[in-house]
């Protein structure tokens, strides 16, 4: 598959562009590298049967940022051109967060920050743990501070085993340029305490950070 991160980063660009409406840029561009990484390499999927029951599963947790997994569906051919032209508008499947389905490669609702991680231990779960093996969930930095260590600690306590990815950008929160208490500094630039984030995942019993 020739799916690369400059003609994803593209697609959101002009979709943000085209839809005339407010786009989550900052946190949408900041995972482009991994979605693509994830949909070229890693993942298992096939394009022309997203209902095929051997998929790996892809919980995006930061539902704001929807635009770059229709965008990453498009490049790697699971969504259509048609398709991707009602971002946002009167009566789309592709709202500004993800309403699930399938049949488009979404695999779940998201938009409450935080509730991917969850989620996704919540499906691992019911399907059991060969299912958990092929689901991964990515959460932002910002998010993560703000409402993915509860879940996190969910994912320990319940001896979960499924793959969650937090984006350690440290600066590109929402808009980017956005301080958080990863950063080392406060909304005002004052210097403020620091969260190692493989620190706290190690500290709640995270094994494999």
């Amino acid at each position: 598959m020739s799916l690369n991160a400059g003609d994803v980063r593209r697609r959101i660009l002009t979709m943000a562009y085209e839809c005339g409406r407010s786009v989550h840029l900052g946190g949408s561009l900041s995972m482009v590298e991994m979605l693509t990484v994830l949909f070229r390499d890693v993942l298992r999927y096939r394009p022309e049967d997203p209902l095929w029951d051997g998929r790996d599963r892809f919980v995006l947790s930061k539902g704001h940022c929807a635009v770059a997994l229709y965008a990453v569906l498009a490049e790697a051919g699971v969504l259509t051109e048609q398709e991707l032209s009602t971002f946002m508008q009167d009566g789309t499947n592709l709202g500004a967060h993800p309403s699930m389905n399938r049949k488009l490669g979404i695999e779940c609702s998201s938009g409450s920050l935080g509730q991917g991680v969850s989620l996704a231990l919540g499906m691992a779960k019911a399907r059991g743990p060969e299912f958990a093996k092929k689901l991964v969930s990515v959460i932002g930095d910002s998010t993560f501070i703000h409402s993915g260590i509860t879940g996190l600690i969910d994912v320990v306590y319940n001896k979960g085993i499924n793959t969650v990815i937090i984006l350690d950008n440290s600066i590109t929160g929402m808009t980017g340029h956005q301080q958080n208490p990863t950063t080392g500094y406060n909304i005002k630039g004052d210097p403020a305490g620091k969260v190692d984030l493989e620190s706290l995942c190690r500290s709640i019993g995270i094994n494999r950070v």
